[in-house]
């Protein structure tokens, strides 16, 4: 156990990689990881033994299998080894992301003109992806050139120009390079683009900052605004690294669960209507051609909308913070420096301690000014609350750990529709990326990047988050981050006194409101301690109030929804109240819809949870 560094049971099934493959079965998890850093020769010939296996090369945990590989493997004959497995398996299937892949695996050995070859094969035979891991595989040995190579395709009128301008906007080159692509992308977006669209949500606040200070406003250190921009993504990089490292499924696998009504599986097992005869030919032609033009792209997603089977609606709404039950939801943070913690025991950490309070009060002086969804005032801050649509609000949908044996009978009741409700389960794996890992490839990142590519039909899930309520670590967290919020500040003042007089107080609030919005990727992952018990996980996402995302329920809340993903996720199973009605009747309707919808795999049981109300008049 020690020895695996605290994996747990998951490494003692380490012998289960070899024979999973043996046996035409990728195995994915803690344990190949385990084998691809500590016994990587024994794993290689396993892998040369199979080669030729077309069960293996189709099996749904293949691309997954290898981008493992491709994070955590720094052994030149296991990245052959794997580059020839992807070779054949293109081979086999054809599929052209299997180029990216391999692509990868050359430049991970340092061969990056013959992965090139490899990412123009992509593109030529259309994955217009391909050229993100061009203009990244360029801006590695010439910065020069990838931007040539991107403004390039930043002439065409298709989706790779919307590529090629989305991984020069995800770089550091020049600024008007990373400008002309911002502009590119908002452009393409606001003519209806889909692909634009979700390159902007995943972009932070900083393009949009950067091309108002240098399009708005004069600064005549153009150093000075360059020093700035720096600082904010060193910001923007230590949030995403605390995200990644305290938030995430890290060595582990997690079981979790979604508590609703009753009907909430039914709902997510409604059936879609069959194409008519007229939608079907329109598919039929969809299939086969390429979208030249923003208005053909627009007519061939609506057009594959088209259901031609009976499917899933399989999404989950996540609602506006305001809809959540803590009435101080998105400001433990912000409240840190009014708590009582506990005697620092040594110097070390009464200096991590002031670090603390002080980014706590210079974020909750930030979050006043700027942003009322959570002002420590309400909505009575009557001075900004014109500002409110300018701003991102946040959208929720929370899980709790479910431990093996363990059936809540507390969130039954608080989230359960008092225990008469369901709760749907899955297991959550690591990601196969480790998206902070020294040896990881920043393309792999790039937008929607490998991590969305649906490569054999598997289900996209949103990312998931663990909620923190440790005062501890809370204070690990603020002290890290102080120093970059310091220099960010300092930046500011400089790029204010290089500024006109009249335009400072603007340019103040556009900075100051870009630090707003990069901390709201992380201010809604903690929580009071009076909630730990519900060791909630949740999948989070901004949206500003005009997107059309946005969604108003019955009852005037308003709401987003995922990607379909729940019910085909590892391990799925839903499980009945304790104290439904009719749970009998229940399950076998329940199985009976997830046998129409060819989910088979997922388990209906009902809670063994022994509860009975409580009565009026009863004792508690």
């Amino acid at each position: 156990m020690t020895e695996a560094g605290g994996l747990g049971k998951y490494i003692m099934e380490k012998n289960d990689v070899l024979r999973r493959i043996e046996q035409g079965e990728w195995p994915s998890g803690p344990a190949l990881q385990y084998w691809i850093t500590k016994n990587p020769v024994a794993l290689c010939e396993t892998l040369a033994k199979k080669r030729t296996n077309r069960e293996l090369i189709e099996h749904p945990e293949f691309t997954s299998f290898f981008l493992t590989i491709l994070t955590h493997s720094q052994q030149n004959e296991l990245l052959e080894e794997s580059k020839i497995w992807c070779e054949d398996a293109f081979h086999v299937t054809g599929k052209p992301i299997l180029h990216i892949l391999i692509g990868l695996f050359l430049e991970k050995l340092d061969m990056y003109h013959e992965a090139l070859e490899h990412y123009d094969a992509a593109e030529k035979m259309g994955e217009n992806l391909a050229v993100e891991f061009t203009i990244a595989n360029k801006l590695k040995t010439s910065p020069k050139d990838a931007i040539s190579t991107a403004y390039t395709y930043m002439n065409y009128t298709d989706d790779k120009s919307i590529h090629a301008a989305y991984e020069i906007l995800s770089s550091r080159v020049d600024i008007k390079a990373r400008n002309d692509a911002y502009q590119l992308i908002k452009d393409r977006a606001t003519k209806g683009s889909r692909l634009a669209l979700e390159k902007l949500e995943t972009s932070t606040a900083i393009p949009e900052l950067l091309f108002s200070l240098t399009k708005g406003y004069s600064v005549s250190d153009s150093g000075t605004l360059d020093h700035l921009i720096s600082m904010l993504e060193n910001l923007d990089h230590g949030i995403r690294h605390i995200r990644e490292i305290h938030h995430t499924c890290q060595n582990k696998t997690q079981g979790l669960a979604h508590y609703g009504s009753s009907t909430l599986p039914a709902k997510l097992l409604t059936a879609q209507s069959k194409p008519t005869a007229a939608e079907q030919r329109i598919l039929n032609i969809v299939a086969c051609e390429t979208a030249n033009t923003d208005l053909e792209q627009q007519f061939f997603d609506l057009a594959k909308s088209i259901n031609s089977k009976p499917g899933t609606q399989d999404k989950l709404r996540r609602y506006h913070s305001s809809k959540m039950n803590d009435p101080s939801e998105g400001r433990r943070l912000l409240n840190f420096h009014d708590i009582h913690y506990h005697s620092p025991t040594d110097d070390g950490e009464n200096e991590a301690l002031e670090a603390a309070k002080h980014c706590s009060i210079k974020l909750n002086e930030l979050f006043d000014k700027h942003y009322n969804d959570i002002s420590s005032k309400g909505h009575k801050k009557e001075a900004h609350s014109a500002q409110i649509h300018q701003h991102p609000s946040m959208y929720i949908t929370c899980f709790s750990a479910q431990h093996e044996g363990n059936d809540n009978l507390n969130l039954w009741r608080f989230y359960g529709q008092e225990a008469t409700g369901c709760s749907i389960g899955f297991t959550l794996y690591p990601d196969p990326i480790d998206r902070e890992s020294k040896h990881n490839d920043a393309a792999l990142w790039r937008g929607t990047g490998l991590r969305n590519i649906d490569f054999n039909g598997q289900p996209k899930r949103p990312p998931i988050f663990k909620v923190i309520y440790d005062d501890k670590t809370i204070m690990e967290v603020l002290s890290t981050l102080n120093e970059h919020l310091l220099n960010v500040l300092a930046a500011m003042e400089k790029t204010l006194e290089e500024a006109q007089e009249v335009q400072k107080e603007s340019i103040r609030t556009e900075i100051e409101t870009c630090i707003v919005e990069l901390f709201l990727e992380i201010i809604y992952l903690y929580k009071d301690k009076q909630y730990s018990t519900e060791e909630e996980w949740r999948s989070l996402q901004l949206r500003y109030l005009d997107d059309p995302a946005v969604k108003m329920d019955e009852a005037g809340f308003l709401y987003d929804e995922t990607e379909p993903f729940l019910l085909r996720q590892p391990d799925a199973h839903i499980i009945i109240g304790p104290n439904h009605p009719e749970p009998k009747q229940l399950l076998w309707e329940l199985r009976y819809r997830l046998q129409q919808h060819e989910l088979t795999d997922v388990k209906v049981s009902v809670s063994d949870i022994a509860y009975h109300p409580v009565k009026s008049g009863s004792r508690h």
